[in-house]
């Protein structure tokens, strides 16, 4: 229904929202006047974790917060949201994994990249 997407009134805490023009990721934190607490949203989904050799839904919402993160491909160019975890992707979890830890924040493994984005990577690129 257009009313969920179109007014933060029925917005649940804690949903994530992809803008489809600047490609900016939002959650909300807050649920908003008309929501529902008892309400499960039907776009929920669960996060597995990436790695290469993984397909699928979370690989591709990895790649699209990556890319809005500024994170490239080992090519060099704008990852391709296409649900494949291969070179680039990897590559691309590295370099967000040494941006956080430049900032004081640990994803990788005992100060190294892992090329994998398990719990702590997922709740950095999700803002949690």
């Amino acid at each position: 229904s257009p009313k969920y997407t179109e007014s933060r009134d029925y917005w649940l805490r804690g949903d994530i929202l992809c803008t489809k023009v600047t490609g900016h990721t939002v959650v909300v934190l807050t649920d908003g006047a008309k929501a529902k607490s008892d309400a499960v949203a039907t776009y929920s989904f669960k996060v597995e974790t990436v790695k290469e050799g993984r397909t699928g839904a979370s690989v591709k919402l990895c790649q699209k917060l990556l890319k809005v993160a500024g994170c490239k491909g080992k090519d060099g160019k704008v990852l391709k949201l296409d649900g494949e975890c291969g070179a680039n992707t990897v590559y691309a979890i590295n370099s967000y994994q040494e941006k956080m830890r430049k900032k004081g924040i640990e994803l990788g493994n005992k100060g190294k990249n892992d090329g994998i984005c398990g719990k702590k990577c997922w709740q950095s690129l999700l803002g949690l």
